[in-house]
């Protein structure tokens, strides 16, 4: 009556996309690490770190910034 066109529009789709986005992907985790454990199962995983590696000598160590004052 008033010369308006009314146009539909989908916003109740993205509402509801936007809702089960994070336990979309909360869920498809779960897959993905199964796929990709089964991928890289004899892959050689590196070596183990043991007491003569050295922690201190690390960017992200507590002790750095004290170790590398000089």
């Amino acid at each position: 009556m008033t010369g308006a066109v009314v146009l539909q529009t989908n916003f109740h789709i993205n509402c509801l996309v936007c809702a089960l986005m994070h336990p979309i992907f909360m869920v498809s985790r779960i897959p993905i690490f199964l796929i990709y454990a089964i991928f890289t199962c004899c892959c050689d995983k590196g070596d183990d770190l043991n007491e003569n590696f050295p922690y201190d000598k690390l960017i992200i160590s507590y002790e750095y910034v004290e170790n590398h004052l000089e």
